[in-house]
């Protein structure tokens, strides 16, 4: 009987070490590579200015909520939450969970990253969003002490949060990268931690190499919560500008993914993709647009900027341009954060816009507009919408527009210092709410408050809107603030667009939610099929 035992026990150990070896043989080669066309410009999450800064932090960190497979917000850091009964106090108790040094993830993790935030002297593009916490924005505009911030550290696992006004769109907020922790002892001890070639990460993967102008490399995180659900073992993302160059290495199975909002698939190659059938879309909370320096000659007048709003044939460059099912945009907001939506300007009235020119050109006691300059930032098919509205300024308003391509971070920087006449951009929603577009306008000082534009009946109407339950009020109050929006126009819509993809046949399961970030913790990697 025992001489039967001893050989199957031989046996099944055997097997049991052949299946973990042939497991670990798979995992091996569970290698994901992408490309991005821009090098993030930091991997400090509450620095993060740019949609390839965003996409590495959602895969290096995580905040008390998550994004899930359904656009929906779930527990993250928090396995927890309550909240008091004026909606104004939110209680999160965290999970037990590590950074990737085998350090605790705390509480005061938290209430430390969120209070440098706030702080005058921190460069926070994405503060204003901080601003739903007690006293953040009179924090940020140097009027409090930063000790009098509504976040608090009750002990290592419980962080309680008061708001400034109720907010259903809250918790969908804090997974949102400026809601993000950092390592508060590492941060404090090393300013530098971000620069380092591996930095404490508590998501699901962490940076173990950046090389600027080369290539970024990830390594499944051990430390993370839910390790369990991230396939990849490994992260290779080369960081080639040149986005023909990009689709060359896909079509030679040197990358396994390639699209929004790493690197955009060039326009030319998008016909013959959607017809071999090989195209994925997202439809997303992204709007192209035109946007207007209000504090100089000639935009600060709200005639002249409406003659070019109505100048624009958003039709022809959503059928001739994009060619990506975008929408010629009739609203400020993009569709897919409302619940009704219905036109609220007409997007092409070459007749009105000369009008309206005519009204600005006597308010400016001018006859003619000078030559204008307009910038665009270099990367996807903004050169072809900049070259169609030159076009169009030019023979329905007779202006000379002169368009010059920038390198983005330049870009960036021009739009920021309000350097700029008129120029091109694009905007992502943070959280799944059209306050997430709308709240950038309320302060002038805003970072991404482009045109540098204020209105006091806009930022009451938003004020209204903050402390009103009912569904159906609040989106009328919302509609009326984006109303003044877009009559006086410091910026105007092109179009609503989305993001186009493609995988390789060995992987599947890439997300992207509305708010365009992008999730490959959960890509699966096909097995090979026996020849």
């Amino acid at each position: 009987m025992f001489r039967t035992l001893i050989p199957l026990g031989l046996l099944s150990m055997t097997l049991l070490y052949l299946s973990r070896e042939t497991q670990e043989n798979r995992l091996s080669h569970h290698l994901l590579r992408i490309n991005m066309t821009q090098d993030p410009s930091t991997l400090d999450p509450r620095k993060s200015s740019d949609q390839f800064s965003s996409a590495l932090h959602f895969q290096l960190y995580e905040g008390l909520m998550r994004i899930t497979r359904t656009s929906t917000a779930e527990f993250g850091m928090a396995k927890e939450v309550h909240v008091s009964e004026d909606k104004m106090t939110y209680t999160f108790v965290l999970k037990d969970a590590l950074w990737s040094d085998k350090t605790p993830v705390t509480a005061y993790d938290f209430e430390y990253s969120w209070k440098e935030s706030i702080k005058p002297s921190f460069f926070c593009p994405n503060a204003h969003m901080l601003y739903i916490i007690k006293n953040g924005e009179k924090i940020k505009m140097g009027e409090m002490d930063p000790d009098s911030f509504g976040v608090k550290a009750i002990d290592e696992k419980t962080l309680q949060v008061e708001l400034e006004h109720s907010a259903p769109y809250f918790l969908q907020m804090v997974s949102f990268p400026v809601f993000f922790p950092v390592p508060k002892t590492k941060a404090q001890t090393d300013p530098k931690w971000a620069k380092t070639q591996q930095p404490p990460a508590n998501g699901p993967f962490t940076c173990v190499a950046f090389m600027p102008n080369e290539k970024i490399i990830l390594k499944k995180n051990l430390s993370y919560w839910a390790k369990h659900e991230v396939l990849p073992q490994e992260i290779q993302i080369l960081l080639i500008r040149d986005e023909s160059t990009a689709l060359n290495l896909y079509e030679q199975k040197e990358l396994d993914l390639i699209g929004g909002p790493f690197t955009t698939i060039p326009v030319d190659s998008i016909h013959d993709f959607r017809e071999k059938e090989q195209l994925q879309k997202k439809d997303l909370a992204l709007t192209v647009f035109t946007t207007f320096n209000v504090c100089s000659f000639p935009f600060n007048n709200a005639h002249i900027r409406k003659a070019f709003s109505l100048a624009i044939n958003r039709e022809s460059i959503v059928e001739n341009i994009t060619q990506n099912g975008e929408s010629a945009a009739t609203t400020f907001v993009p569709p897919i954060l409302k619940k009704d939506n219905h036109p609220l300007f007409p997007s092409y009235d070459p007749q009105e816009a000369k009008q309206e020119l005519q009204k600005g050109l006597k308010e400016l006691k001018i006859s003619s507009l000078p030559p204008l300059t307009y910038h665009y930032p270099i990367f996807g098919c903004h050169d072809r919408i900049a070259q169609t509205l030159q076009e169009n300024f030019r023979d329905i308003l007779d202006v000379e527009v002169k368009i010059v391509g920038t390198e983005f971070k330049t870009f960036l920087s021009l739009l920021n210092n309000k350097q700029y006449q008129f120029g091109q951009f694009l905007w992502i929603a943070m959280y799944n709410d059209q306050y997430s577009i709308l709240e950038r306008f309320k302060n002038r000082k805003n970072f991404r408050n482009y045109p540098g534009w204020k209105n006091r009946d806009f930022a009451n109407l938003l004020e209204q809107s903050e402390t009103t339950f009912d569904s159906l009020e609040r989106a009328r109050l919302l509609e009326q603030a984006e109303k003044i929006l877009l009559d006086e126009a410091p910026l105007t819509p092109i179009y609503h667009g989305n993001y186009v993809f493609m995988e390789q046949d060995r992987i599947e399961g890439f997300y992207i939610s509305p708010i365009g970030s992008p999730h490959l913790q959960w890509i699966t990697f096909k097995e090979n099929k026996p020849s």
